[in-house]
C-alpha cells in the first residue's frame, strides 16, 4: 500500500511539473508571437529589453541597492552602475546613497519613471486585450477568470518564497 501511495504521489508531481512547463512554454509563445508589439512598446520608451527588466524590478520593489539589482538579474555590478546612471539620465529613476551606509548606492523610480512604468503596463495588457476581444463571449469571460487566478497563485507563490505567506 505505501508503494502505492509513494507512485501517486510522483505521478501527481510529475504531472504538476508537466502543467507548469507547458503554461512556461505558451506564456513564452505568446510573447514570443507579438514580440513586435511588445519591442514597439520599448522602443517607444526608449529603452532596451534589460533596461526594462531592470526598471520592473525595481517598480515591484519601491527601491533597492545597486548590488541588489545586480544579484537580482545576474548583472555584473559595473554593468548595473552603467545602467543606473544611464536611466537616471533618462528620467526613469532617482539614485541616492544610503544614509546608513554612504557606500551603497539606492536606486528607485523618479515619479516620472513610475507613470512611464505604468502607461507601458497599461499598453503592453492592451496586446493581450486586443487578442482576448478576438474571442466569443464566453471564451472572453474564461480567459479573464483564468487570468485572474493565475495572477493570484502566482502572487501567492511568490510571497511565499519571500518568506511568509501573504492574503491576496
Amino acid at each position: 500500500m505505501k508503494k502505492m501511495n509513494n507512485a501517486n504521489i510522483s505521478e501527481s508531481k510529475e504531472k504538476q511539473r508537466d502543467v507548469f512547463a507547458e503554461m512556461v512554454e505558451t506564456v513564452f509563445l505568446f510573447i514570443h508571437e507579438h514580440y513586435g508589439e511588445y519591442g514597439a512598446i520599448l522602443k517607444g520608451y526608449d529603452i532596451n529589453y534589460t533596461q526594462y527588466v531592470t526598471l520592473v524590478t525595481i517598480y515591484m520593489n519601491d527601491v533597492l541597492s545597486e548590488g541588489d539589482l545586480a544579484r537580482m538579474l545576474f548583472i555584473n555590478p559595473s554593468t548595473m552602475s552603467r545602467m543606473a546612471y544611464a536611466l537616471e539620465g533618462k528620467g526613469w529613476v532617482k539614485i541616492t546613497r544610503d544614509k546608513a551606509d554612504r557606500r551603497k548606492v539606492m536606486v528607485e523610480l523618479s515619479p516620472s519613471g513610475r507613470r512611464r512604468m505604468e502607461e507601458m503596463r497599461d499598453k503592453q495588457a492592451q496586446v493581450v486585450a486586443l487578442q482576448v476581444e478576438s474571442l466569443g463571449e464566453e471564451n472572453r469571460t474564461y480567459v479573464q477568470q483564468v487570468a485572474e487566478f493565475v495572477s493570484k497563485a502566482l502572487r501567492l507563490l511568490i510571497s511565499a518564497g519571500s518568506g511568509g505567506e501573504k492574503d491576496i
